[in-house]
């Protein structure tokens, strides 16, 4: 069967949003979110601002990390700054026009669950937690750079040839436990007042966010193949 091409900086932009929007469903359900967003809603309820900014601190930090892990530079590697920026303002902005603390039509309820609303929950949980897998098997097949926690995995797996679902894996865990210590040692255990920092939702992730990616890009590779619009910026964003 001929594989259908798809461009990588297309793929890219689809990424971003629907990473974003998965990210906040899987806040809104409250069952504790997504684990490797975990430290920046951690952080972003002990200083009071918003997800999306919180998650472009701990981007920045986890950037510098990795560059100072692979020890080289290129401009291209510029980029992932940029998708941090663009990232946590469409995440802002899902924040700004879908939560609301007195919902006054259906559409805004579905994103405003009470508590009692278990199977709402559940769904904005479970496509949330999609989401999030299937636009992380997007960044890894586009030469953009991606998050920072994408390109996290990708510089230690080609650094010391490891597997990249693997390495995604261990990162997961290890973020999880970064985030439960967080929880603890700011908020003196894993709920903010009524809201759930971390639960059930976040540890069912960590076991199942890296082999959802994979299932996710082998469907993926099997359909597609990906080439860029514009070759010659390519060169720029080798990790």
């Amino acid at each position: 069967m001929k594989k259908r091409v798809i461009h990588e900086e297309i793929i890219y932009i689809v990424a971003l949003f629907v990473v974003a929007f998965g990210v906040f469903l899987t806040a809104r359900a409250n069952f504790g979110v997504e684990m490797v967003v975990a430290p920046s809603y951690i952080l972003s309820q002990k200083l009071g601002i918003s997800f999306g900014d919180a998650e472009r601190i701990v981007q920045a930090i986890l950037f510098i990390a990795a560059i100072i892990i692979i020890r080289k530079f290129k401009a291209g590697y510029l980029f992932t700054a940029v998708t941090i920026y663009f990232y946590g303002q469409i995440l802002r902005c899902f924040e700004f026009f879908l939560i609301s603390d007195h919902p006054t039509n259906a559409f805004l309820k579905v994103f405003n669950p009470e508590p009692q609303q278990m199977v709402l929950r559940i769904i904005l949980y479970t496509v949330g937690l999609l989401m999030i897998a299937f636009s992380i098997a997007l960044f890894f097949r586009s030469y953009i750079s991606p998050q920072s926690y994408e390109l996290f995995v990708l510089v230690i797996a080609k650094k010391w040839n490891f597997a990249q679902n693997k390495v995604k894996y261990a990162f997961d865990i290890s973020i999880l436990i970064v985030a439960v210590i967080m929880a603890f040692a700011l908020f003196g255990g894993l709920k903010n007042g009524n809201q759930w920092l971390m639960g059930v939702g976040t540890v069912i992730a960590a076991f199942v966010n890296a082999p959802l990616i994979t299932i996710f890009g082998r469907i993926m590779d099997k359909f597609f193949e990906y080439k860029p619009i514009f070759p010659k910026a390519k060169k720029h964003f080798d990790y």
